[in-house]
């Protein structure tokens, strides 16, 4: 089989592990078809061991987002714990063991791709200066590294290429614009040169 164009392999779709966000996204649906769930209800719809399925509700539980409210028989001896979503969020809670809360992965993407969708027309230095906050700076390289991949997915558009100058200073700075705008959560570069979108579940090849 020969090699895709260019286009093609950028467009290509592929399914990525959903991890944390995918168990989460999960405990929604459930919590909207049937209120209460258990960890066999979650298991039966994704490909993830039921060890780190209990983890995570354990952890949001003791962090206030679910509540245990009995028990139902199950497959074995022991019973299945059912819960129910108290605090619903379209992100997946980022909480440590005890329930306390930890800093988010992705926490500089989540910055950018929300200022994005506020700001209509922006270069890579109004993008940074817009999504820094004091808990979490981001420089204009990692902008720029999000911005390109971002472009080549098909995210942006380029409203006006960058010129360079002839003296240090000079010259236009590229300016962008978000053209698919897929919701509240970030698309997310992964490690694997994938950019995967939570918002449709799908991921595209950089």
């Amino acid at each position: 089989m020969g090699r895709l164009p260019a286009d093609a392999a950028v467009r290509l779709e592929v399914r990525v592990p959903l991890g944390n966000q995918g168990i989460w996204d999960v405990v929604r649906a459930l919590h909207r078809e049937q209120e209460t769930f258990g960890v066999p209800d979650i298991w039966e719809r994704m490909d993830t061991d039921r060890r780190t399925i209990r983890d995570m509700l354990a952890r949001w539980e003791r962090a206030g987002h679910l509540e245990r409210v009995g028990y139902r028989e199950g497959m074995g001896p022991a019973p299945v714990a059912l819960y129910r979503l108290i605090a619903d969020q379209p992100e997946a809670p980022a909480v440590r063991r005890d329930g306390t809360a930890a800093k988010r992965p992705g926490a500089g993407q989540e910055q950018m791709w929300r200022s994005m969708r506020m700001l209509r027309q922006w270069t890579v230095r109004d993008l940074t200066l817009a999504a820094s906050t004091d808990e979490v700076a981001v420089t204009e390289a990692t902008v720029q590294t999000y911005v390109w991949a971002l472009v080549k997915a098909g995210y942006l558009t380029v409203l006006r290429p960058g010129k360079p100058g002839h003296k240090p200073g000079t010259g236009t700075k590229a300016l962008y614009a978000l053209k698919l705008n897929t919701g509240p959560l970030a698309p997310q570069i992964q490690r694997t040169s994938f950019l995967f979108d939570p918002n449709t579940k799908k991921g595209v090849a950089l």
